[in-house]
């Protein structure tokens, strides 16, 4: 959309996901990046930036509020699901495709390797994502 941007990157020929990046308009040009893994590894580590600040620090749960007050980007990291937190919308998605991991819903409410994440946006834009080991 001309207000919302949002690239992914995967990795390997499977396409793990590798990463994820959200900005535009609709946060005022601030940019949230989500990376996973390093150095090709699939380690279940996911690292996040916000306008190129490392924010929600690996082993620890944790919350973040942009400067604006949050008007921008509310975030947190958890160890397991938190259903008043999270959308739970997330746990009722049929994947097109089956994966090797288990079912869907079990990605995020078993505790992932590395955390769980979730990111409020204005406009009512939300991403989940785990640190689920492939």
């Amino acid at each position: 959309s001309e207000r919302i941007w949002i690239q992914g990157w995967s990795k390997e020929r499977t396409g793990n996901f590798a990463g994820i990046a959200v900005s535009g308009p609709f946060i005022g040009g601030h940019s949230l990046v989500v990376l996973s893994g390093g150095n090709g590894k699939q380690s279940g580590k996911i690292t996040v930036y916000y306008d190129g600040q490392q924010i929600l620090q690996e082993g620890a749960e944790g919350d973040f509020v942009s400067p604006d007050g949050g008007q921008t980007l509310r975030a947190s990291k958890r160890r397991d699901w938190v259903a008043a937190e999270h959308d739970q919308d997330v746990l009722k998605v049929k994947p097109a495709i089956q994966f090797a991991v288990g079912p869907w819903a079990e990605r995020f409410t078993n505790g992932p390797k590395g955390g769980l994440f979730f990111f409020r946006f204005p406009d009512g834009v939300e991403l989940t994502a785990t640190g689920v080991d492939f």
